[in-house]
């Protein structure tokens, strides 16, 4: 859809109530994307659908019902292994998908605080994506398309993608565009990921989580470039396991402004972890 282009899309009768606080977690992610991007009156459409669902029911589980990434395919379809090269970002598996994962070491990869607190971190491969079937998998390779073929801005991107790929909810947001990493922050955060906290990455209150993030978060801003990371950890006797995705995005200068970061939810993610006497 080409950028000032309002979005629209077909009714979905919704069958049951929405009993999320504030209305629908999903529409509301929704219109907070929208508006990012750009496109306030769909953003709008999406907030008083959002209002609306708690009293006329949900549109968010009718959602459930549509095909899912296992059953729908991208309109154009980008390999992992070669990605059309038809924009001056040129794009291609040697630049991102053939990437060595960083050499596991412990005493490098796991960091401690002494206070309970640990983050396990590894780099992986692009080509470890499980392909079809997979959030991370088809998000990835709509980005190599939009990056090949578009500025690659926020506003190229259709939501309608978004949706097929089952990741709203799982999707956050990063305002990056200050040289500073400490600066940035959080214009959406996925309502479905257990660590309930916003704002600023770098103020996150667990000091070694807070640091691991803003690293990886600038290194994308500062290399323009995807990352893909399997990531353990305890935070304040909570496990937490996922596999996370962070993809740039430019302004009209062609400098990296967001960053969009998708997880996907490892077993055991969100769990408290019971410690022996």
């Amino acid at each position: 859809m080409a950028a000032g282009a309002e979005r629209t899309r077909a009714s979905i009768s919704p069958p049951v109530a929405c009993v999320a606080k504030g209305g629908c977690s999903y529409l509301r992610a929704l219109s907070t994307i929208e508006h990012l991007a750009g496109f306030d009156s769909t953003a709008r459409s999406y907030a008083a659908a959002a209002a609306r669902c708690q009293e006329e029911g949900c549109w968010a589980a009718a959602r459930r019902e549509e095909p899912s990434a296992q059953e729908v395919q991208i309109a154009a379809p980008v390999s992992l292994k070669t990605v059309a090269t038809t924009h001056s970002r040129e794009v291609s598996a040697s630049a991102f998908g053939a990437l060595e994962p960083i050499p596991f070491s412990r005493a490098r990869d796991v960091i401690y605080d002494g206070q309970g607190n640990y983050v396990e971190k590894r780099a992986l491969k692009f080509d470890s994506l499980p392909g079809e079937g997979d959030a991370l998998a088809y998000l990835y390779r709509y980005w190599c398309g939009l990056h090949a073929e578009t500025d690659c801005r926020l506003t190229n991107v259709d939501t309608v993608h978004l949706e097929r790929a089952g990741i709203i909810g799982n999707l956050h947001i990063v305002d990056a565009s200050s040289s500073d990493p400490g600066e940035f922050c959080y214009e959406l955060l996925g309502y479905a990921i257990p660590v309930r906290y916003s704002g600023k990455p770098g103020a996150y209150p667990v000091t070694i989580y807070a640091e691991s993030i803003v690293q990886d978060y600038n290194m994308a801003r500062l290399t323009a470039a995807p990352q893909l990371h399997r990531v353990r950890s305890r935070l304040a006797g909570i496990g937490y396991h996922y596999t996370r995705l962070i993809l740039p995005f430019f302004d009209s200068g062609g400098r990296v402004d967001r960053l969009v970061v998708a997880i996907r939810q490892e077993r055991g993610d969100g769990l408290k972890i019971e410690t022996g006497n």
